[in-house]
């Protein structure tokens, strides 16, 4: 870490300017002070203390924007003058940011949609932004992991959430507003991941060289459990003189499971129970409290290696036969 600004009423020298502008209040007249931070000049800690003030001073600039895409989202740009058309003058204002913001369409629409709810329920979240203490991504997140909320349950999900935001990662933050979510609005979570069941699907994408990624969209509770089998049979498919990563051989292992059970659908099914090689089954591992796990509280459950969960998740899979 850099040196402290505390104690520096007259910065002097690169290293003192740095420290001073990495902790005081963000602005235009700390703004233009920047210029003073000459990399030639600092110390290693000092560079560490520069960085931190330019980033303070980019999301304080990130800020300003914010406010003015609100404005063009409350007065959007004619798409014929003189004469109005909401949807047209929308599209032509999506345009004209994303060619301002070298932005694709649908990124420039985000950045739109970011700044109404910014500027709107989530004045608290954009006043950390200003004062150069929180990511514009965390913001971004704010408003993306509430976007299916009610606004009661988007205030609650940011009073939830806020206070720790200044000092996490942009991850940290993102998987402390889906447990904020789960906390907030538990009904509503459980009711939107039923839904969001339904659109489960498989696809894949061709990529070159001959190769194509695979994906599939699935409850994470039946994600959890293809990883514990895929790393079960990674191992189990390992040999002596084997050459092949862990990454290739659960590629393998993964291809070699669904061959198996081509002709046998429902085993797939199975593989959670019981090892193909006679190993001990793999397992999932949730942390659920015990009055989540009895329905006398709705708060969220943690599966290992995915996050919160609602607890109608939980106590779906404490109930499955062979659970403990």
């Amino acid at each position: 870490m850099g040196a402290v600004a505390v104690g520096v009423a007259d910065p002097e020298t690169a290293d003192d300017w740095a420290a001073y502008l990495a902790v005081m209040p963000v602005g235009a007249e700390t703004a233009a002070m920047l210029p003073i931070l000459q990399t030639g000049q600092l110390s290693g800690a000092g560079r560490i203390d520069a960085l931190r003030a330019f980033e303070r001073h980019a999301e304080w600039i990130q800020a300003q924007q914010v406010r003015v895409l609100a404005q063009l989202e409350d007065d959007p740009l004619p798409c014929i003058p003189g004469r109005r058309d909401e949807r047209a003058d929308y599209e032509t204002t999506v345009e004209h940011v994303a060619c301002a913001l070298r932005l694709s369409h649908t990124s420039a629409a985000s950045r739109l949609r970011d700044a109404r709810e910014l500027t709107g329920i989530f004045d608290r979240t954009l006043n950390l932004l200003e004062e150069g203490k929180i990511h514009y991504m965390q913001a971004h997140a704010v408003v993306d992991t509430t976007a299916n909320c009610t606004e009661e349950a988007a205030r609650r999900v940011e009073t939830l959430a806020l206070p720790l935001m200044p000092e996490q990662s942009v991850s940290a933050t993102r998987k402390a507003l889906r447990r904020a979510v789960l906390k907030a609005d538990p009904e509503g979570a459980d009711q939107r991941h039923q839904r969001a069941r339904e659109d489960r699907a498989v696809s894949h994408t061709p990529a070159e060289e001959g190769m194509a990624w695979w994906n599939a969209y699935l409850p994470a509770e039946d994600v959890a459990r293809m990883d514990a089998a895929i790393d079960t049979h990674a191992q189990a498919i390992k040999t002596e003189d084997d050459e092949r990563t862990l990454d290739q051989r659960r590629a393998d292992a993964l291809v070699d499971l669904v061959n198996r059970n081509t002709q046998t659908p429902g085993d797939l099914v199975q593989l959670n129970r019981t090892a193909p090689t006679g190993r001990s089954a793999p397992l999932l591992q949730i942390t659920v409290s015990f009055d989540t796990l009895i329905g006398a509280s709705n708060d969220p459950a943690e599966l290992k290696g995915y996050g919160p969960i609602t607890a109608g998740q939980a106590r779906a899979l404490a109930h499955e036969p062979g659970s403990i």
